[in-house]
């Protein structure tokens, strides 16, 4: 069997199976859709947990952080000379 042959009977099951096929894109498209979603989200909070945690400088450790809240810790740090 040919490669045309093959996409002939490919097509004839598509069509034979229209809810079917229909079904299984939408949740190819949805399955997708929610990975790139959930690395996007993913990548936002570590990007937004590095600045946090850099802008922390030398003033205040994560030890300080368990403590501390972040505007209390950052009020600290200002308060200090450089």
């Amino acid at each position: 069997m040919d490669w045309i042959e093959s996409l002939i009977t490919a097509w004839n099951g598509l069509n034979a199976n229209k809810m079917r096929s229909g079904l299984t894109m939408l949740g190819v498209i949805i399955g997708v859709a929610a990975v790139i979603a959930l690395l996007s989200i993913g990548q936002g909070v570590q990007e937004s947990n590095a600045a946090q945690l850099a802008g922390l400088d030398r003033t205040c450790s994560l030890s300080r952080l368990a403590r501390f809240k972040w505007a209390e810790c950052k009020l600290r740090a200002e308060a200090l000379p450089a």
